[in-house]
């Protein structure tokens, strides 16, 4: 449909709303963004062992017949009460990327990771807090939902042979 830079091609799956078909853009960019659902107000501790890893938030973004160029980031508000928590955001092809919470006073932790996920795959991508010191770890996080977050970007790219 249209002509030039303005082109879109678009596919329909046999849905209508109000007797109009649907149609949506086969080159449309994908955005998932993921709040850490926080029941408590204030602000409450997390403790985790050295090594080990507690999941907060996971991305849903689906599968889809195409390869796609995917940004990942994850953002965490609290403080370090013992030892070293961090932030640990995993994507897809298994890179990782730690941010540090820091003991004085609130901080705002992010980590941004770009891949590429193949085509049929749904990508698997998640954040949560690492114990990165020795013993157990705290981390003190922020009841404010919109303040931990997993925000995830999905671009079609071209696929070769």
């Amino acid at each position: 449909v249209g002509s030039g830079a303005q082109k879109v091609a678009y596919t329909a799956d046999g849905s209508k709303s109000n007797n109009i078909w649907v149609l949506s853009p086969i080159n449309e960019v994908e955005i998932d963004d993921t709040t850490y659902l926080t029941p408590w107000s204030g602000y409450k501790q997390f403790s985790v062992a050295s090594g080990a890893y507690s999941n907060m938030m996971t991305s849903k973004l689906q599968a889809r017949p195409y390869d796609r160029r995917v940004t990942a980031s994850a953002a965490a508000y609290g403080k370090t009460i013992a030892n070293r928590p961090t932030l640990r955001l995993t994507v897809h092809d298994g890179r990782r990327f730690f941010a540090r919470f820091d003991a004085d006073g609130d901080s705002a932790s992010a980590g941004p990771l770009s891949f590429v996920v193949p085509a049929n795959a749904a990508p698997v991508i998640q954040a949560g807090i690492y114990g990165s010191g020795s013993g157990t770890n705290t981390v003190e996080l922020s009841g404010e939902e919109n303040q931990n977050c997993l925000m995830v970007t999905a671009f079609p790219i071209t696929m070769s042979a």
